[in-house]
C-alpha cells in the first residue's frame, strides 16, 4: 500500500510545490514537506509586508506572480486558514481543486474527519436551538487542525519570565482577570487539567503557579516539551482514573459540539464537556471557566463558531456547580474580541469572564442561599477584576430557572 507521502506525490506529477501562506502554518508545512520529500519552490502570501521576503532560503511571492503565469506547471497547498478566500481565487484564475490545488487539511491529512456543515442539521436545529427559543447567526469555520500549538521548552522558559513581570499576553487582555484569580488559591504540588488548548496560556499559567502534574486534554493533540505536563485527546482521558484538584478551560466549552475544531456534532457538547469536568475533579474540585456571556440575557448560537449564554442556557451549563467567584477584566467596556464579534441577535455587552466553581453535589443552590449571596454581593463594591455585580446577574438567572 502506497504511504501518504507517495500518493501526494502523485498529485503533484512532477509539477513544482508552492505554500501559499508564509506564516506559522506554512512554516510547519514546510517542515512537514521536507520530511516528505518534497522541495517547494516558494511561499506565496498577500500581505504585501511579507512579499518580496524569504523564509529558510526559499521567497515569497504575491499571489499574481504565480497564478499569472500561462504555464500551469504548478500545484498550490493553502497553508493558511484564509481557505476559503483563496480558493475563490485559485478558480477564479482556472484552477481545480485537489486536481492543481488543496488545502492543508486535505494534502496532509489521512484522517476520515469530515468537514462541519456550513448551516445547522435541521434534525439537530431542536436541540441546539432549545425548541427554537435561541436565535442563530452564520459564522462558519472549519479549524479541523493537523498542526495543533507546538510549545517547547525555550517556549516555557519565556513565558514563564514574561509571567514574572506581569507582561504574559493572553485572549485580548483576559489575563489580567487570570492573575486576580489564580492568586486565591494554592496550586503548589496540586494536578490541573487544562480543557482545550490553542497556543500556549493556561497550562504555563499551571505550571507558573506550581503546579505538579498538568493534563492538557483536546481533540487536536497539541506538543508540550515540559516534564509537568501530559497531553491526552478526550479518548486517552476516559481511559484514565484522573482525578484532578483544579481544572481551567477558557473560550473552549462554548465550542464543544459544533464541529468546529473535528469534534462531533452534539446539541448538548458543551454540557457533556462540563460534565466530564465534573467528573475528574476530586470532590470539592474547583473549575476555572471562561465562556461568552450576554450582559441582556440573550442567548445566541453563532453556527459553527460558539455559543454565547443567557438566562437559558447558562444555568443549566452551571448545573452541579457553586459559584464562588466571578471575575472580569472588562467591565467599563467591551473585549477588543467581542467588539469584533459583536453578536447581531444579542442585545447589550457580551464579556467572558472567569467563574471560579466548586463541583457540588446538588444540581442548584437552593433558593435561600441564592437569596443570601445576591444580598451580599450588591452590597459589595469590585476589587481590581472582582466582578459581584456580574456574579449576582448570574446568581438571579439561576433562581430564575430554578422557578
Amino acid at each position: 500500500m502506497q504511504s501518504l507521502a507517495d500518493r501526494r506525490r502523485n498529485w503533484l506529477g512532477g509539477r513544482t510545490l508552492y505554500l501559499w501562506g508564509a506564516s506559522k502554518m506554512g512554516f510547519l508545512a514546510l517542515g512537514k514537506c521536507k520530511a516528505w520529500g518534497l522541495r517547494p519552490a516558494a511561499f506565496v502570501d498577500s500581505d504585501p509586508q511579507r512579499q518580496g521576503g524569504r523564509h529558510e532560503g526559499l521567497p515569497i511571492l504575491a499571489p499574481e506572480e504565480l497564478l499569472s503565469r500561462p504555464e500551469r506547471n504548478y500545484y498550490i497547498v493553502v497553508t493558511s486558514l484564509a481557505v476559503d478566500q483563496i480558493s475563490r481565487a485559485c478558480q477564479a484564475s482556472g484552477l481545480m481543486e485537489l486536481l492543481d490545488y488543496a488545502s492543508w487539511y486535505a494534502f496532509f491529512n489521512d484522517a476520515q474527519i469530515p468537514p462541519p456543515p456550513n448551516t445547522m442539521p435541521e434534525p439537530l436545529a431542536a436541540g441546539y436551538t432549545m425548541g427554537g427559543k435561541i436565535p442563530v447567526v452564520y459564522a462558519y469555520s472549519d479549524e479541523r487542525s493537523i498542526w495543533p500549538p507546538y510549545n517547547t521548552g525555550a517556549d516555557y522558559e519565556a513565558a514563564f519570565r514574561r509571567l514574572d513581570t506581569r507582561d504574559f499576553e493572553y485572549y485580548f487582555g483576559e489575563i489580567d482577570q487570570y492573575y486576580d484569580a489564580l492568586d486565591q488559591w494554592d496550586f503548589t504540588g496540586r494536578t490541573v487539567i487544562i480543557w482545550g488548548l490553542n497556543d500556549l496560556n493556561c497550562e504555563a499559567l499551571a505550571v507558573w503557579k506550581g503546579a505538579a502534574r498538568v493534563f492538557v486534554v483536546d481533540y487536536n493533540r497539541p506538543f508540550c516539551e515540559h516534564e509537568s505536563i501530559t497531553v491526552l485527546t478526550h479518548r486517552e482521558l476516559e481511559e484514565q482514573a484522573i482525578e484532578a484538584d483544579f481544572a481551567i478551560s477558557h473560550s473552549s466549552f462554548e465550542h464543544d459540539g459544533l464541529g468546529r475544531y473535528g469534534d462531533p456534532l452534539d446539541p448538548d457538547g458543551d454540557f457533556k464537556a462540563m460534565r466530564s469536568a465534573w467528573e475528574h475533579l476530586k470532590p470539592h474540585g474547583i473549575l476555572f471557566l471562561g465562556v461568552p456571556v450576554s450582559l441582556s440575557g440573550q442567548d445566541c448560537l453563532r453556527w459553527n463558531l460558539h455559543r454565547v449564554y443567557g438566562r437559558l442556557r447558562l444555568p443549566l451549563l452551571l448545573k452541579g456547580w457553586s459559584c464562588l467567584e466571578l471575575f472580569n477584566a472588562h467591565q467599563s467596556g467591551l473585549s477588543p474580541l467581542w467588539t469584533r464579534l459583536a453578536e447581531p441577535t444579542v442585545p447589550g455587552r457580551v464579556v467572558e469572564p472567569l467563574f471560579v466553581l466548586r463541583k457540588s453535589d446538588r444540581d442548584f443552590p437552593d433558593d435561600a442561599h441564592l437569596g443570601e449571596r445576591r444580598a451580599a454581593l450588591a452590597a459589595e463594591t469590585s476589587s481590581n477584576t472582582r466582578d459581584p455585580g456580574l456574579l449576582a446577574e448570574v446568581l438571579a438567572m439561576i433562581h430564575e430557572r430554578r422557578r
